[in-house]
């Protein structure tokens, strides 16, 4: 039974994958259809940054935000990066869906996590034990000890089923 789950939560991703690479546009990851952000892919790479960014600082490193699109300094030029943990924006990226974690609600931004605090938006850890019923775009499997799990950046979702749907579940990473 165990075994079928998993072909199943395989297929399913496989299928995700090949419906959404046969999108030309695909840039997959934290910025697919974040409005404006869309098509930067992590690692692009800018000559200068758009009007609207704003620079913050996190954990004493300079970032800029624009649009849902982070930015860093990287050999005189400006790279889109992923979210980096700790970062407080005054407004989400678009697209933002609410979630649950224990009792309160958090945003999953295609796989980056937000917390509302008091000066806006905090990129937070992947809150362990919420549910997703899409796995961000990118998200690839792993067989961990004969499980089946799909790994996004440093989250780790477990899939479940609720009837004939799957759901995800962000676990601790497995060992």
């Amino acid at each position: 039974m165990q075994q079928n789950r998993f072909n199943e939560a395989n297929h399913l991703q496989n299928n995700r994958e090949n419906d959404w690479n046969d999108w030309d546009g695909h840039w997959g990851g934290y910025y697919a259809g974040l409005g404006l952000g869309a098509g930067f892919a992590v690692g692009a790479a800018f000559a200068s940054l758009p009007a609207a960014a704003a620079a913050i600082s996190v954990a004493g490193a300079p970032y800029w935000y624009a649009n849902g699109v982070y930015y860093t300094m990287q050999t005189g030029k400006y790279v889109v990066v992923p979210p980096p943990e700790g970062a407080v924006v005054t407004t989400p990226p678009p697209s933002c869906s609410v979630i649950y974690a224990g009792d309160s609600s958090k945003l999953d931004c295609g796989g980056a996590f937000y917390a509302h605090v008091a000066n806006g938006y905090q990129v937070i850890p992947p809150p362990i034990g919420s549910t997703v019923s899409r796995l961000p775009n990118g998200a690839v499997s792993e067989n961990i000890r004969g499980v089946a799990y799909f790994r996004f950046g440093d989250a780790y979702y477990r899939p479940f089923y609720s009837g004939s749907v799957a759901i995800y579940e962000v676990v601790a990473k497995p060992s």
